[in-house]
Parts: C-alpha cells; sequence; structure tokens
C-alpha cells in the first residue's frame, strides 16, 4: 500500500521490461528483445540456469538466449516458471513436487523445457460460449469473483488442470477431446499449480528484432463493430463490439497506444504498424528528458465543448556531450474520439457491453497497479507512457457511483498517487486544459463521492480512530493534486517551470478558480469522522514535526480544502472549547495555593446608553487567557438571565456603536457597500479603538458569533496573514482597481500617455502631501518595462503602508483571542462566513428547526405564523423577526437551520402581544383568534420590541 515508488533493480535499469512476475523468492523479467531475466534464491533450480546457485542480480536463462527463443510471457509459482516462447510454445522449469511442470513427473527441472499442450482437457469453468462466425474463434467469457475483486477475461479458449493435486498439469485426464493448440494468450502459476490460456487463432511469428503487436483504437472499426450490434437482429451480437474493448484495454500498453493526438510520428507509426512502444514499463538510462511545461498558443491547443485537448510538444534532449537536440512527443490524449468512444458504448445502453467496458477496465488498472507495486523505476519521466490512467479516469461511468465503479476509481487513484512528481506534474498540465464542466463531473465529482463512500464505514464517536486506510488517503491525494490544478495560475510564458507544487500564485493578479471551491466538499467528514481524535494529531504533527525520513501523519485537517466552512467552525470550537475549559480550570485552581480560586466567567455589567465606556473601562481588566471564559453580559436596570441571548444581542451592539461614524474608525464606501479603515484616525485613542474592535469581533469569533460587519475581503486575507493583491483592490475600491488594470493592459507607450513617476498622493494627510514608493520614486518614471511594479508597489501602499497602524491595532487585537491553529484552515472567504454570517437567510430552514410548546406543527396559529413569515413580511420584517426572538439579525455559520426556536402558547385568545425571551430564543404567542389580528400583533412587537428585554 505504499504510495513511494521503489528502487530500480541496478542489473537491467538500463533494459526495457515489458513484463515481470515474482515467486516465493526470486524474480523474472522479460525485456522487449524477448530476453528472460531471473534473479533471487535458486533451491529448486527456479532461476532456469542449469544449478542451484543463487544469484543476487538478474541473469539471462542461458537456454533460451543461446538457442535465440523469443519470450513474451512469463509466471512465476512458489518455486516454478512458465515461459511462453514465440506465442504458442510454453516452457517450465523449476520445482516439480506437485506435477505443476506439466510434464506427467513429479521431478524438479533446473533447466527450461518444452510442454506438450495439446493433450489437456477442456475447462469445465466455461460460464458462457459465443461463437464468432467472422473470426472463426471461439469465445469464452470467465468471470472471477472474490472478497476484493473482479477479473474479467475474454478468451479464445480456457484450459484448466484436473482437480486432483497430484495430476495438476499432468495430462492424466482425457474427459474432453483433444484439440489443436495455437496461440498462447494467457499463463499464471498459483502455489503448486499452472495454468495456460489458448486459442485456434493462427499463430504469430516473432523474433527477437520485431515488436509485439498490441492492439489499439481504431474509429472506422470501431464504428464498424457497433453498426454490428445496432443492425442486426441476431442473438449475440454484442460479441464483436466485447472482443474489441477487451482488446484494447487488455493491458496498459495497448491502452497508451490509443487515443493519441491526430498527426503525430506516434499515430502514423500506431496505424501503420499497429504497435507502440509506450510501455508503463519501459525505462531508458541513456535517454534523459527535461519536459517544460508547454508554450501552448490557440494554434496548439483546443478545447472544445466535450473537453478535446490535445497537446503537441518540442522536447530538448541533451546529450552526454550537451549537445541540443528536439524531438517531438505525444504527451496528450485526444478527449474528441475518447469522448466519441466513451458515449458511443454507454450510449448503446446495452448492459453486457457495458459490464465488458468496466471489467476490461479493471483488468487494465490491476495490470498497471501490479507493475508499480513490484519495485518498478521510473527513470523516465515521460508522460506519455501513462495516458491510460487519463483515458481510464475520464469514462463517464464513474458518474454513476457503484461500490463497484467506486473501488475502480480507487485503484487508478493508487495508480495514480505512485507516479514520479515529474509525470504527475504532466497529469496537472493537462487537467488545467479540462473544459470546466468535465473537470467537475469526470474529475472531481466522482472521486469526492468515492471518498464519501468509503468514510461511511468510520464511527464518529471512535475516540481511538488515529489512522485511516490507504484506500482513503490514495483518493485524497489524487483529490488534493486535482485542488492544486483548480488554484493555479495557467501561464504561456516560456520561462514557466514545470513545477506545480508549490501553490504560490503572482503577487499582483491572482489566477481564476476553474471551479468553486464547494466542488471540493465532503460534508460527511463532519458525520464520520471523530474531528476531536484528528484536529489533536493534526496539532502534535505541527508542533513537533517528524524528521525527512518520516512521513507525516495522515489528517483531514491537513487537506482543508475538503472541509466546508461549517465543519472548519466545528474544529475552530473544539480548539475554542479547549481553551475555555483550561481558562476556567485555571479559576478554579489557581496556579498559587495563596490566591483564592476567581469567577470561571467573563462577566461584563454595562449600560445600553454608555456601552462602549463600559466596555473600555472593564474589558482590558482581564487577561487574553481570562478573556476565553464563558462570557456572561448584564445590562445594568434590566432583568434577565445570560443564557446567549443576551451575549448576543451584546456583541451586536457593541460592534454596531464602533462601526459607527462619529467614532471616525472607518470610512463607508458607498459604491461597494463596506467599511475600510480610515488613514487619518492614526492617534493613540483611535488605535485603542481599533484594538477593541479586533477584541470584540474576536471574541465573538471565540464563542462562535456573527456580527454585521461589511469589510471588503482584502481585510479577511490580512487577519490570516496574506498579502492582498490587485483583486482585492478591485473590490475594496473598484474604480482604483480597473485603472491599474488599464494601465497593465495598456499597448502604448506608459509613459508618454500616462506620465506618472513612482512618486503618489499620500492618503490621509494634506492634498499636497507625496510618499515615493521606492527609493528616488520622484526622479523615475513609469514605462512600459517596470510598470508591473509601480503597480505592485502602489496596492501595497494603498492596502497596507497608509493604514498599517490601524490594521496592526485592529489585528493585534483580533489575534489575541483568536490565534490558535485552526484559524489557519480557513480561506479568507471561510472567515467572512464565520465573522458575519451566510449572507442569505433561509427562513425555511429556520421553519423545519422550530420547536413548539403547547402548539404542534399544523395548528392554525402555526400555520399562520409561518404563512406570515414566508409571503406577507418583507426582508426587514423577516430580520427584526429574527432579532426579536434570537437578540440577533444574523445568520450563524450553517445557516438558519442552527438556530431552535421555541414557539410557546401565551395564554388563549387575547389582546396581548407576542413576546420574546431572547436568552431561550423563545417567541410567546397568546392563541389569536383569526390570521389578520395575529399580523396585527406581531407589527407591533417588532416596532416597539427592539430595545431593551422584552416588552415592558
Amino acid at each position: 500500500d505504499s504510495l513511494v515508488p521503489k528502487r530500480v533493480v541496478t542489473n537491467i535499469r538500463n533494459v526495457s521490461i515489458i513484463t515481470a512476475d515474482f515467486g516465493s523468492d526470486f524474480g523474472a523479467a522479460v525485456d522487449e528483445r524477448g530476453c528472460l531475466w531471473t534473479w533471487g534464491h535458486n533451491q529448486d533450480g527456479q532461476l532456469g540456469v542449469g544449478d542451484q546457485d543463487d544469484y543476487l542480480v538478474p541473469t539471462k536463462v542461458p537456454f533460451l538466449d543461446e538457442n535465440n527463443l523469443y519470450v513474451t510471457n512469463v509466471a512465476c509459482g512458489l518455486n516454478h516458471v512458465l515461459a511462453v516462447v514465440d506465442g504458442h510454445s510454453l516452457y517450465s522449469w523449476g520445482g516439480g513436487q506437485a506435477g505443476q511442470l506439466g510434464r506427467g513427473t513429479i521431478e524438479d527441472s533446473f533447466s527450461p523445457e518444452l510442454v506438450s499442450l495439446s493433450q489437456y482437457q477442456q475447462s469445465k469453468d466455461v460460464q458462457m460460449s459465443i461463437a464468432n462466425e467472422e473470426t472463426e474463434d471461439n469465445v469464452t467469457m470467465t468471470e472471477v469473483t472474490s472478497d476484493s475483486d473482479i477479473d474479467m477475461k475474454i478468451d479464445p479458449s480456457v484450459l484448466n488442470e484436473p482437480s486432483s493435486r497430484s495430476e495438476q498439469l499432468s495430462g492424466t485426464s482425457s474427459s474432453h477431446p483433444i484439440i489443436e493448440v495455437g496461440e498462447i494468450l494467457q499463463i499464471a502459476c498459483g502455489t503448486y499449480s499452472s495454468t495456460a490460456i489458448v486459442s485456434h487463432r493462427k499463430r504469430r511469428n516473432f523474433t527477437r528484432k520485431s515488436r509485439i503487436p498490441i492492439a489499439s483504437f481504431d474509429r472506422d472499426v470501431f464504428q464498424e463493430k457497433v453498426k454490428i450490434l445496432v443492425e442486426s437482429k441476431e442473438k449475440n451480437t454484442f460479441r464483436p463490439l466485447a472482443v474489441y474493448i477487451q482488446n484494447l484495454f487488455s493491458s496498459p500498453t495497448a491502452l497508451n497506444g490509443s487515443f493519441l493526438p491526430p498527426n503525430t510520428n506516434s499515430t502514423q507509426k500506431s496505424a501503420k504498424h499497429n504497435q507502440i512502444r509506450s510501455d508503463p514499463v519501459i525505462y531508458s538510462r541513456k535517454r534523459k528528458l527535461r519536459l517544460p511545461t508547454p508554450k501552448i498558443d490557440d494554434s496548439e491547443r483546443k478545447v472544445g465543448p466535450i473537453g478535446q485537448t490535445v497537446f503537441m510538444r518540442t522536447v530538448e534532449s541533451k546529450s552526454k556531450d550537451d549537445s541540443k537536440s528536439s524531438r517531438t512527443l505525444t504527451v496528450g490524449v485526444d478527449f474528441a474520439r475518447l469522448e466519441l468512444f466513451y458515449s458511443t458504448v454507454i450510449g448503446l445502453n446495452h448492459e453486457k457491453i457495458i459490464q465488458v467496458l468496466c471489467l476490461a477496465m479493471q483488468t487494465c488498472t490491476k495490470l498497471l497497479q501490479q507493475l508499480t507495486k513490484r519495485g518498478v523505476s521510473y527513470r523516465d519521466p515521460q508522460s506519455g507512457s501513462y495516458r491510460c490512467l487519463a483515458i481510464i479516469l475520464h469514462n463517464p461511468l464513474f458518474g454513476i457511483r457503484t461500490a463497484k465503479l467506486d473501488t475502480l476509481l480507487i485503484e487508478v487513484c493508487h495508480c495514480l498517487a505512485v507516479l514520479p512528481q515529474s509525470i504527475q506534474n504532466e497529469y496537472k498540465t493537462w487537467w488545467r486544459h479540462y473544459d470546466p464542466e468535465l473537470y467537475a463531473i469526470r474529475l472531481v465529482r466522482p472521486i469526492v463521492s468515492a471518498i464519501g463512500r468509503e468514510l461511511q464505514s468510520y464511527d464518529k464517536n471512535d475516540e481511538n480512530q488515529h489512522s485511516y486506510d490507504s484506500r482513503v488517503q490514495a483518493c485524497v491525494y489524487v483529490l488534493s493534486r486535482l485542488n492544486q490544478v483548480n488554484s493555479l495560475q495557467l501561464s504561456t510564458s516560456e520561462n514557466q517551470s514545470s513545477d506545480y507544487n508549490s501553490q504560490q500564485l503572482n503577487p499582483v493578479i491572482r489566477s481564476h478558480l476553474i471551479l468553486g471551491v464547494e466542488e471540493f466538499y465532503i460534508e460527511s467528514i463532519s458525520d464520520r469522522i471523530n474531528l476531536l481524535t484528528d484536529y489533536r494529531n493534526w496539532r502534535a504533527f505541527l508542533a513537533n514535526p517528524p524528521s525527512e525520513a518520516q512521513l507525516p501523519p495522515f489528517t483531514f485537517c491537513s487537506h482543508s480544502f475538503m472541509l466546508s466552512p461549517v465543519t472548519k467552525a466545528e474544529i475552530l470550537r473544539i480548539e475554542h472549547k479547549m481553551a475555555t475549559i483550561s481558562a476556567i480550570a485555571s479559576a478554579l485552581r489557581p496556579s498559587d495555593p495563596r490566591d483564592h480560586p476567581t469567577m470561571p466567567f467573563l462577566w461584563l455589567k454595562v449600560r445600553r446608553d454608555h456601552l462602549i465606556e463600559d466596555v473600555l473601562t472593564q474589558l482590558p481588566r482581564f487577561t487574553a487567557k481570562e478573556m476565553k471564559r464563558i462570557p456572561r453580559i448584564e445590562f445594568i436596570g434590566e432583568e434577565g438571565v445570560d443564557f446567549g441571548g443576551i451575549t448576543k444581542e451584546f456583541f451586536v451592539l457593541v460592534v454596531d456603536e464602533l462601526m459607527k461614524s462619529e467614532f471616525g474608525l472607518f470610512e463607508y464606501n458607498s459604491e461597494m457597500r463596506t467599511l475600510w479603515f480610515n488613514a487619518k484616525s492614526n492617534h493613540q485613542s483611535n488605535l485603542e479603538m481599533f484594538h477593541l474592535c479586533g477584541v470584540i469581533i474576536g471574541l465573538a469569533c471565540f464563542n462562535g458569533l456573527s456580527v454585521g460587519v461589511n469589510f471588503p475581503i482584502v481585510l479577511y486575507r490580512k487577519l490570516l496573514g496574506l498579502t492582498p493583491t490587485l483583486d482585492d483592490l478591485r473590490l475594496a475600491d473598484p474604480m482604483m482597481g480597473r485603472s491599474l488594470e488599464e494601465l497593465l493592459r495598456f499597448e502604448g507607450e506608459v509613459e508618454d500617455v500616462f506620465c506618472l513617476t513612482f512618486e503618489v498622493s499620500a492618503i490621509g494627510k494634506d492634498s499636497s502631501s507625496s510618499v515615493e514608493l521606492i527609493p528616488n520614486g520622484s526622479t523615475i518614471a513609469v514605462t512600459n518595462r517596470n510598470r508591473e511594479l509601480f503597480v505592485e508597489k502602489y496596492v501595497e501602499y494603498l492596502l497596507q503602508d497608509s493604514i498599517d497602524q490601524q490594521c496592526h491595532s485592529f489585528t493585534s487585537g483580533f489575534r489575541l483571542i483568536c490565534s490558535g491553529y485552526a484559524l489557519t484552515l480557513f480561506t479568507p472567504e471561510d472567515l467572512e462566513l464565520l465573522i458575519c454570517g451566510p449572507p442569505r437567510l433561509d427562513f425555511k430552514a429556520l421553519e423545519n428547526a422550530a420547536v413548539y410548546e403547547g402548539y404542534h406543527p399544523q395548528h392554525r396559529l402555526i400555520r399562520w405564523f409561518w404563512s406570515i413569515v414566508h409571503d406577507e413580511f418583507t426582508i426587514d420584517q423577516k430580520k427584526e423577526l429574527l432579532a426579536f426572538c434570537t437578540g440577533s439579525a444574523r445568520s450563524p455559520l450553517g445557516g438558519l437551520g442552527q438556530i431552535k426556536i421555541t414557539i410557546q402558547r401565551a395564554g388563549p385568545d387575547s389582546e396581548y402581544v407576542p413576546f420574546s425571551s431572547t436568552c431561550f430564543s423563545t417567541l410567546l404567542i397568546p392563541d389569536y383568534s383569526s390570521k389578520e389580528k395575529l399580523l396585527k400583533k406581531l407589527c407591533v412587537s417588532l416596532k416597539h420590541g427592539q430595545v431593551g428585554f422584552g416588552l415592558q
């Protein structure tokens, strides 16, 4: 299950391997010239070298090499080997104690000997037999099912050994007629058994200089097979197309040679010889290629409505004498033909064809997965050798979300996860050019769904949940790469590096996302994962990072892009709860025995008409740790016990007061309806107010309360320590942002038209004051060559330097309360939602979460009440009702469904108006006799009940 590629076998690192297999303590590999190499223990002669000496490095089998026999396949058992020579001859050697060598004896053999197959019986395990009149093949479909996987083979004939272990492959049984053996399609070895699958097809001759013919996609042949299925009225007409699909997915090599971009040397060669050399396990040490990220213009990149993407790339190859040569590599996939193939096959709506496609893909994936797990080295970063994974991953069937397809998708993710970084970077290049819709439905959503299904077996209440299986980790690994592609800026610069590991974007202009970040959210994480345990493991890793030799522990907190804002808020509450418990414990058990225990609450007594004055006086008396206690607010002169509602009202009122213009802390942007720091408010008293404002908002955030502030997104970026960009300026000051963008896009001479220097007017000072953006900026003109620097420095001045003191005081106050690890999980947009709450108020969710005392959901008054709320109240009246019931007109993160208001019966019909208890989010309503009376009384309560604790 390791996701790290193993080391190369040194003696054959310069040899291109096409297949390999391993026994108990030895290995065998076939190279592209048909030579067989063996190594390891040799106690039973399983290496085929004529003796019983062990070999620590790969060695050619002498008998096969001296006789110039071309080996096409090899299989290893516990201590014996089968090898296919020239496609139709079978040789065996090694241990024969159970007759597994197929010679009618139980003697061992130290050298390869020919096995006669014509005497063996035909398999009894045939499930479906298909007669193909066109090719004169007898086709047998055998499906083998186990607990963990499903393998499917479509082969011209199946031969099997007798059931008795002493007669395995001995040829003694003759209950079936003798058949003439043609091509050997597949071989396999068990512990003490051997199996060969052969056909009656005409034999093909192989030589050491020839290549292996490999099936590849041919559009005309494919459409011909489809036509047979569609037009023929005979039974079993699906067999030609089924065989064609199986052959296409018969191996990674066959699939790599299919769906190549048109008009390439590789494609022409494949069409002419029906072969391709881009096998996933062929590497050459002699050829070291550097694959930079391509420069793609409109003539080289085609992105159509179905996601057609074709890449042609010229790659510089350096030889030993450092001389450069150029050649073209096909590293892309013709998604137009691939989409045609998948849409046609699936559009047939033929159950057996769909089954064939799924099982064939699984067979191909398993072959590649076995190769990647057997210590195969990745010396040549040629991503064209791995286009088979891109082809399989593009299958729209993954969107069906069945358990079997999820299993296949997870296996594909395993293969992708072990690819070398250079090839993974190439995959990111392909994915970046996907059509956004296809990027979502073919790549992101299927993997998100597969992870969600895997998490269904986890128990959220399991406190011992310290690790996650490799299936989840592989999918998360691939999804994290897709997320990197989603957030990276695509540049066409010639000097662009192919390293896509870093997510650092251009400091001036950030890229636009392919998909919204919500596409990567996995909602089941908060339902199935013990977030407390996951958070503790993640925090322990951050506090004590492991050495480079150790792999970091897998946690979902370290992949925050998958966490929804609600899940992140839950993790933040976990961290804050731990801090609150620590603060309360310190109050009840002082470190100094001579000190007396103190009240475990943050107790504030304030006057409603002197709110800011009282807060400024009382709050600085507490330390940062004491402020993290449970808040208890008392409005002097008002009755009421604070069970949360008064605290919520207190924070809303304080923030509203601090945002008022008479304090002069913030300036209002009428165009964007946002508040920004007043550059002129830099006196010490103003800075203290900014600090208080940061503390108040931090406390509201710490206690999970939303307050109504309208800051631009750049403020939340600064709270998280991120550098502002031109995008942020455009949102904070659209006019200035558009002006700077126009400067960057201007095609004429900037110096002659704009007449700018690196000196600008100072903000917050006298109109005649100016400031230099760089040393001696007043003497340096802005030109076409340095305008990017001018924009960068001007953005830095507007969003940082001009309000540095005010922002620093505000930020220090906020971080005095909120400075834990959990805050790093948040994006600026998440933090805005956490502080301000969702902008949309869903009163349907509020209705669904409501509880009733004295009423029931179908009571006539309750139906009247919600009908008035949904159909007759304006949005302002709805906000007034929310504030009347809960103390705040803001929705918490997660929506109004997180609030459970109680509607209680306040006696029979009367002239009393409804009243509320914000402490418990309770609305008390008499049982009015009509809907009109209920509406009238509600409007009276909302009009007069906004100040103070309920109505007097």
